[in-house]
């Protein structure tokens, strides 16, 4: 509650009586207010002789300085052009040898960049740089891994390292199997979790990887742990000596790729319902494209014409040798004579055509033995153009109605 003036008065004349009753009863009280009076005096006096002896009169007045170079008006255009040149980005390309796997990593960087990096970073800032330069670190990374692999035999690093890794993992993992469930597998079990800590025990006596320890119950932390020490040794090996010398950089790159990169995608690889679903996808595309054949081939032959058999010929060509003698020959121009259809005729008439352009180049060539296919193939050309023209019963039925539907209308016309 706010004082009122007659209470102030009052106060101040209790004060009053009060001090004169202290100063009665206690004389030396009184040079209190003497000094405290003469110290307030002291002050003031002393500040004002401070002032007036130690200012002095305002210079005359100077031109204001110039500001930085950059904020002139016509260098700033200039400046905040480089700056936005400086910032721009290009992505480098992976130049691979497939254009279309170079498509592919890059559109995977983009998907990396996207739900890895953006993803939290677009909360933070709208600033593009700092995606733009874990981009750049990333497809350096890959350049150097690029380079480094270039020459390298995949063959030999497959059958002599990676290989190998399989088979011993396969076999110890049958021989931690075998110990669980007896010798023949026959050992009824329930299959459990607990079963499957009793055979990861068992595989290689317990000395399991550094990242599948069974002391922990949550194996996600030991498992980034290992993959940030992998990518802690790899690092140097693909990225250039200026980008780790900053530590921070250092460790982005690195807790990136190990705990936003590799982690999910070994954890995904890792699902035996990942591979289950891709060997679906895969066999039932191929079980459809299977049954599609079927189907299509088996109109094909409802709807085919069926060929005329012609017995060994059809089986064999005959052929002429240099040197045979005039019964072969013969023979020769005996089953040229029995083709019986347009497709055999074409087929023997190839055949002989190519061994006569062969045998004619032949420096020591036999003159007879020339003369002999030259005579072979013009009987085939008699055949071909025979058969072509409607004669013969190798013509489909319909190829041979329209034929003669045009020669009667040939004649007719001809007749007219």
């Amino acid at each position: 509650m706010a004082l009122k003036r007659r209470d102030a008065a009052l106060a101040a004349v209790a004060a009053f009586i009060a001090w004169g009753y202290a100063v009665s009863w206690l004389p030396a009280l009184r040079w209190v207010w003497y000094a405290f009076v003469a110290g307030l005096v002291v002050s003031v006096l002393a500040f004002l002789a401070l002032i007036g002896l130690t200012s002095r009169l305002p210079p005359e007045a100077k031109p204001r300085p110039d500001g930085v170079k950059f904020m002139g008006s016509s260098a700033w255009r200039t400046e905040v052009d480089g700056l936005r040149e400086r910032q721009r980005y290009t992505k480098a390309s992976l130049d691979l040898e497939a254009p279309l796997v170079s498509k592919a990593v890059d559109d995977l960087l983009e998907l990396i960049m996207r739900d890895f990096v953006c993803s939290w970073y677009s909360n933070i800032s709208p600033n593009p740089v700092f995606p733009n330069e874990v981009d750049r670190a990333i497809r350096m990374a890959l350049f150097g891994l690029r380079d480094s692999l270039r020459n390298k035999d995949f063959a030999e690093l497959i059958t002599s390292r990676i290989v190998p890794i399989l088979t011993a993992h396969f076999r110890d993992f049958y021989d931690a199997e075998k110990a669980v469930r007896g010798r023949k597998l026959n050992r009824s079990v329930t299959e459990s979790e607990e079963l499957d800590l009793a055979i990861a025990s068992k595989f290689r006596e317990g000395r399991l990887h550094p990242a599948a320890s069974l002391s922990f119950p949550d194996l996600k932390m030991i498992q980034q742990d290992y993959l940030r020490t992998v990518v802690t040794n790899i690092l140097p090996k693909v990225l250039p000596p200026e980008m780790l010398t900053s530590r921070a950089v250092s460790v982005l790159v690195r807790e990136i790729v190990s705990c936003s990169v590799l982690s999910p995608v070994l954890q995904t690889l890792s699902e035996p319902d990942t591979w289950n679903q891709i060997m679906e996808n895969f066999g039932r595309s191929m079980l459809q494209d299977r049954s599609t054949v079927r189907k299509l081939r088996a109109a094909l032959d409802q709807h085919a014409v069926p060929s005329p058999k012609s017995g060994k010929t059809a089986m064999s060509t005959p052929r002429i040798m240099p040197g045979d003698s005039e019964r072969k020959f013969e023979k020769f121009i005996r089953s040229i004579r029995k083709v019986n259809n347009l497709s055999e005729a074409r087929r023997f008439r190839s055949e002989v055509a190519s061994q006569l352009k062969r045998d004619s180049q032949e420096e020591t060539s036999d003159q007879v033995y020339l003369r002999r296919l030259e005579m072979g193939k013009r009987l085939l050309d008699q055949k071909v153009h025979h058969f072509s023209t409607g004669g013969g019963i190798g013509c489909p039925p319909l190829r041979q109605l329209l034929l003669s539907l045009l020669r009667r209308l040939a004649l007719k016309m001809h007749l007219w």
